[in-house]
């Protein structure tokens, strides 16, 4: 089983103007700084998701899995990641458009041990019910899109999207709202504004 292909919303040096929004979306006490951050990292990753799938013809819902949080959840999220918000949003903004999205929380903390570097297949595991998909959001002819907001070693990522492809599900990509990478780059633009990807990164 190999690397899931990456197809990150846009490279991002550290300190840029889409890492900054990066920070705020989780660590933000303002509530009104945190839901801006959250609708604008939403509609970067729908109208991202809308190119990425224009030459596909898929007829299910794409179905958006985010990766869990590792760490303890702040008390300023209100038992609900910031990712899954920004994914919720983003399937708000689809509405009835195409491409139509969905969002499902399948994924659990596994057995392993999750390292920084290095992507396990049992450091995620999915969810009771769905293999065959009973009374869940997906199934297996879903197409599935794993969605992260940081993407460094891509560790965290690729472990989830290998959980959920050994249950049996059609993860088609990985998509990150940013890739860090370094601020002398020769891909990124020498401003703090990130540039767009037009391929699809391993």
């Amino acid at each position: 089983m190999g690397l899931c292909p990456v197809a990150p919303v846009a490279l991002v040096p550290r300190g840029g103007d889409l890492h900054q929004r990066l920070v705020i979306y989780k660590a933000a006490r303002e509530p009104a700084l945190r839901s801006r951050a959250i609708e604008e990292l939403a509609a970067d990753l729908f109208h991202h998701l809308v190119q990425l799938t224009s030459s596909l013809r898929w007829g299910d819902p794409i179905v958006l899995v985010p990766v869990p949080s590792t760490g303890p959840g702040r008390t300023l999220w209100k038992g609900t990641h910031p990712l899954v918000t920004v994914g919720r949003t983003c399937c708000t903004i689809a509405g009835d458009r195409s491409p139509r999205l969905r969002v499902a929380e399948i994924l659990r903390r596994g057995p392993d041990p999750l390292d920084h570097c290095k992507a396990s297949r049992s450091a995620y595991a999915t969810t009771e019910g769905v293999r065959m998909g009973a009374r869940s959001p997906v199934t297996v002819r879903s197409p599935v899109i794993v969605i992260d907001d940081l993407y460094t070693s891509g560790a965290h990522a690729q472990s989830a999207a290998a959980a959920l492809r050994l249950a049996g599900l059609d993860v088609r990509f990985i998509v990150p709202i940013g890739r860090l990478v370094a601020g002398d780059d020769a891909r990124c633009a020498t401003t703090a504004t990130p540039r767009k990807l037009d391929v699809i990164c391993s």
